[in-house]
């Protein structure tokens, strides 16, 4: 059922075709929508994909409520940047979450992991030493500190979500 026939099309004649569940008014609504709210979308998120995926749920959310949509109250491209904000938020903090959980995970697994294990870890990934550089500082021999490497590394590795 096309309730749209011009090329030219007013905001009501969108809204009115969107609720009879018109998907070219989808189509004419993306066309003339996204990029405005996928610059808003940006500007929360700063993520290009996090971004698409936002805006992919923006438009999920207002076709799927196209029929509480009251264009007496808002402007649809009002309505959309409310959903659209309101989404990109949620995202944010979700990412936040997922950091912080990964984040103490990390000092969790940490905590088990013994201290010579923990210096020979610090020596090597984060001080940039060598084997040879890590056995000297601390009075090893290279063999043990490959071995404490390896297995520290394994252990963090088993208490760590594998994404």
């Amino acid at each position: 059922m096309h309730t749209l026939s011009s090329t030219h099309h007013t905001e009501q004649q969108v809204i009115k075709a969107m609720r009879l569940g018109d998907r070219e008014a989808f189509g004419v609504l993306y066309g003339n929508y996204a990029p405005a709210l996928m610059g808003n979308i940006i500007r929360i998120v700063g993520s290009n994909k996090m971004a698409e995926e936002v805006l992919q749920e923006t438009f999920s959310e207002i076709w799927k409520h196209r029929a509480d949509f009251n264009s007496g109250i808002e402007s649809l491209y009002t309505r959309m940047v409310g959903v659209a904000k309101q989404l990109a938020l949620a995202a944010v903090k979700a990412q936040c979450a997922s950091a912080t959980e990964i984040f103490n995970q990390l000092a969790s697994a940490e905590e088990q992991v013994a201290e010579r294990e923990k210096k020979v870890l610090d020596l090597f990934y984060f001080k940039g030493y060598t084997i040879a550089e890590v056995a000297l500082a601390i009075n090893l021999p290279e063999e043990t500190v490959t071995s404490i490497l390896t297995s520290a590394t394994d252990q963090l590795n088993t208490q760590l979500p594998n994404e």
